[in-house]
């Protein structure tokens, strides 16, 4: 179909081409076929315009959105490709934990199907999530979430894209308290951008800016905390300064400077550059690529021996606890969900569990020592699901990358659309927006 441009014009003629062949059709009656003909090519030109998600028209049309549900139904909908977006349901119990009676938790898991159906809930179309060893989970505010790139973050996010080292005016010199951009990206003159990092214990030190040779011209210092006191800000580099301006590399670091630092925690630093001036929600690097963006962790404990259990009194309660790396930090206490516990954050009690700084807590008067713990754990594997301090990213490929682009553009139909589903276990949350079917 061509440009934007092109498609918007076909779309609008056809549609004037329409109306004046309704119009002429009052004097000498069209013939169905040619009428139909008329009809399929307006439909053709819209479905057309928006093959492409990435494709602004779809901001320029009617559109119909759904209030989030398991199943829903939209009236008026133009059959056209929509946005389906699976959110999780919040993690259940069919009933309360103890120690002596464990409640299986459920998530959202295994194999799913999406049911896409008309209005006499026919002619349905099914789409399959299968989910494999993911569990896709939610605990209060705090959700997991399948994101699909935009091409909005202007920097790698990914291990292999970074590389140990400085830069200075010659080029790349050897640190092992700093990391680099190994390739050159772009970035233009006179165009402002925000800068992000959303893990605090890391910062940018500086960009290094690049003409279309590649050759150095120049850096942006002003960007290190220690400087501005800040990892969230806007910067814009005037023409002024580099005129022929055309790519960048990147330096992070720790705040202290000199802790050593390598690319495997770029995954964990979640640095972004967007164009404009305020921050945009963080995403991956990329374009029309699928992620998964983990709040919620899980740990299964078995009393194995590199599970180091602490016992501790308090009052007239026995509790145990262990260290979780990755988990919430804060002296509150944070909710936690467990098959053996109940979570409990306002008071002590026997049987329940909950966690701070990064520790679990889980309190049973019945066991009195952390050896005879870990011997309670081998035939009563815990289960514990926790909020992450940092969320992780992780990339989908394949055949579930494949069934959420699917899933994603999923074709409404004509007048109505009804969409269900079928679970193994709990549902997901869909939020659906469909193009409004046009009067003409």
């Amino acid at each position: 179909m061509g440009t934007i441009s092109d498609k918007l014009t076909y779309l609008n003629e056809t549609k004037n081409q329409l109306k004046t062949m309704i119009s002429y059709g009052l004097e000498t009656p069209l013939s169905n076929e040619t009428f139909r003909e008329y009809v399929s090519a307006l439909k053709q030109a819209l479905i057309n315009s928006m093959s492409d998600t990435l494709n602004p028209t779809w901001n320029n049309l009617p559109k119909i959105s759904s209030t989030p549900a398991t199943s829903l139904s939209i009236n008026n909908t133009l059959e056209a490709p929509m946005r389906v977006e699976l959110n999780p349901s919040e993690l259940s119990q069919d009933g309360t934990p103890t120690p002596s009676s464990p409640q299986d938790i459920h998530t959202i898991s295994g194999d799913n199907t999406i049911s896409v159906k008309d209005e006499n809930n026919a002619n349905g179309t099914d789409y399959s999530v299968n989910l494999d060893n993911i569990e896709y989970c939610k605990i209060g505010n705090y959700e997991d979430k399948f994101i699909r790139t935009s091409g909005k973050n202007l920097l790698p996010t990914q291990e292999n894209d970074w590389e140990q080292g400085s830069l200075d005016t010659n080029g790349e010199v050897s640190s092992t308290t700093r990391i680099r951009t190994k390739e050159y990206y772009l970035i233009e003159n006179d165009t402002n951008y925000h800068i992000t990092i959303t893990n605090t214990n890391y910062c940018f030190l500086n960009i290094y800016l690049y003409n279309s040779s590649k050759r150095y011209i120049g850096q942006y210092y002003s960007i290190e905390p220690s400087i501005n006191g800040t990892r969230d800000m806007t910067i814009n580099i005037p023409s002024s300064y580099a005129s022929n301006l055309a790519y960048m590399r990147v330096i992070i670091k720790k705040n202290d400077n000199t802790s050593t630092i390598t690319p495997s925690e770029i995954t964990t630093i979640l640095p972004m550059i967007n164009e404009g001036t305020t921050a945009l929600p963080y995403e991956p690097y990329g374009t029309n690529e699928w992620y998964i963006k983990k709040n919620i962790g899980k740990k299964v404990y078995s009393g194995t021996s590199d599970e180091s259990w602490i016992f501790e009194k308090t009052g007239s309660y026995n509790r145990f606890y262990i260290l979780i790396d990755d988990a919430y930090v804060g002296t509150n206490r944070k909710v936690c969900l467990s098959n053996y516990f109940k979570n409990n954050l306002t008071r002590n009690d026997d049987g329940i569990c909950f966690i701070v700084n990064r520790n679990v807590f889980l309190y049973n008067n019945d066991i009195t020592t952390a050896n005879d713990f870990k011997t309670w754990l081998s035939t009563h594997n815990t289960g514990v699901y926790y909020i992450l301090a940092t969320p992780t990213y992780t990339k989908i490929t394949g055949t579930l990358a494949e069934q959420l682009e699917s899933i994603y553009n999923a074709m409404s139909k004509d007048g109505q659309t009804n969409i269900s589903q079928t679970n193994d276990d709990l549902p997901f949350i869909l939020d659906v927006t469909a193009l409004e079917k046009l009067e003409i």
